[in-house]
């Protein structure tokens, strides 16, 4: 199996090692662009930094070694743990990896100190997923996030174990795309359900519909400004080291660090300017080149840090916020916000996420069995807690995503609605807005468009 597994779109040391210089150099610049140095400015020492979350690192072999180098300065103080057991020397690649996921200087969660670390054929096989092992299920993931910077070939049954295991432990798994606008998307593991899937600001990455396990599902869900595509995932990874060590701090904030409400919360922070052609439809929730948009953990920060925000037909919540709820089949949940007079919605981005959920018959053999629960999203005006029409809505089909943006929206009362169309399954819906004051004279009332 160790053939079907690669460094993402890098075929040979050489463009690694080219490749990941220049990433390096420009490091101080992505955490402008994604909005972390402005959220380290202002949190100071109240900044969350991924301590305590473990993680787990997925890298592909080059030869028998897939180990990052340990005695790396930026390593200093971690502790690391060969998952797979086999002697292995130390891999650029990995050690590249490790400076975005965990390392003191180049990523923004360099507090992460207890790192597990897989070969991908290892980790695929008998090491985590048990893939040629049919009597028995996937491993137990005591790490909080999963790492997967590689690509590889695969099958339905690999990517049902890997949303099982996501959904039964509870870690966020974050993976990549291709190198290329020009291929297609990798089976491994972006056509699983229950993860995040990253691709690069640039748009250099495999992008658009799935094509199998129920195709015609987005990706990727997010992008970073940072190349290649194996560095932009450690970003992400990162990101969400800092929202569950901010949510596990605080028992109000605990369900934040659900990987459903994890990517809710990071995908309803994205930001689209940087993207003058980003688009949505209502059947297709997400840009089919950038996603829900480039990650921007200030604005994730700020609506974790909003709170827990529980649905209601009778009170307002916050204008950012997240909630975790289950929703009885056939019904809907609402929230109610309020735009105040004399000020515009200039951003709205409202995202609801929920797990594909798989079964085994029974525990051995282990044949996983797929079920896609099935849940939209709709924006209505309102006249105090009465329901107007729908101005918006998110309804896909194949996604367990779905995802709302607006701009301009002008004084006045909305009520977003998360509607269970099959589900009986948890939903995470994050909203994100920004209000401002409407210059005098000014008239918004015609400016309220997608």
């Amino acid at each position: 199996m160790n053939g079907r597994f690669r460094r993402r779109g890098l075929l040979w040391a050489g463009a690694i090692t080219a490749a990941v210089l220049v990433c390096q150099g420009a490091a101080a610049a992505y955490k402008d662009d994604i909005g972390y140095t402005a959220l380290a400015s202002e949190l100071g020492s109240s900044l969350p930094t991924g301590s305590n979350v473990p993680v787990t690192q997925v890298e592909a072999q080059s030869g028998n070694d897939y180990m990052p180098d340990t005695n790396d300065v930026e390593f200093a103080g971690k502790t690391f743990f060969n998952a797979t057991g086999n002697s292995s020397g130390a891999v650029p690649h990995a050690t590249d990896v490790g400076h975005y996921l965990y390392g003191t200087n180049s990523s923004i969660a360099p507090a992460i100190d207890s790192i597990r670390v897989y070969s991908a054929s290892n980790w695929y096989n008998s090491g985590f997923l048990n893939s040629n092992n049919p009597g028995g299920g996937p491993s137990n993931e005591t790490g909080r996030i999963q790492n997967h910077s590689w690509i590889g070939n695969g099958f339905s049954n690999s990517l049902r174990r890997l949303d099982y295991a996501v959904d039964r432990d509870g870690f966020v798994a974050v993976a990549g795309l291709d190198n290329s606008s020009l291929t297609p998307i990798p089976a491994l593991m972006s056509h699983a359900y229950n993860i995040i899937t990253v691709g690069r600001t640039d748009g250099e990455h495999s992008r658009g519909a799935t094509t199998f396990d129920a195709a015609g599902r987005i990706r990727p869900d997010i992008v970073v400004p940072v190349a290649p595509g194996s560095l932009a995932v450690p970003v992400v990874s990162g990101a969400a080291a800092m929202l569950i060590e901010k949510a596990s701090g605080s028992a109000a904030l605990t369900n934040a660090a659900k990987p459903q409400c994890v990517k809710a919360i990071l995908l309803a922070g994205a930001t689209k300017d940087q993207f003058p052609a980003w688009d949505r439809t209502a059947a297709r929730p997400l840009d089919a080149v950038y996603g829900a948009g480039q990650l921007n953990i200030y604005n994730s920060y700020g609506v974790l840090a909003a709170g827990q925000q529980a649905a209601s037909a009778t009170s307002l919540v916050g204008r950012s916020g997240w909630d975790f709820v289950g929703i009885p089949q056939g019904t809907s949940a609402w929230w109610f916000v309020e735009v105040p007079e004399s000020n515009v919605m200039t951003r709205l981005s409202v995202a609801a996420v929920w797990h594909r959920q798989v079964t085994s018959s029974n525990p051995v053999p282990f044949l996983p069995i797929p079920f896609v629960p099935d849940f939209d999203i709709f924006l209505h005006s309102a006249s105090n807690f009465t329901i107007g029409p729908v101005l918006d809505s998110s309804t896909s089909k194949v996604d367990n995503v779905e995802h709302i943006y607006r701009r301009y929206l002008p004084a006045g009362r909305y009520a977003l609605e998360v509607r269970a169309v099959n589900a009986n399954t948890n939903c995470a819906i994050a909203w994100y807005s920004r209000t401002s004051v409407v210059p005098p004279f000014t008239n918004v009332s015609m400016a309220a468009s997608s």
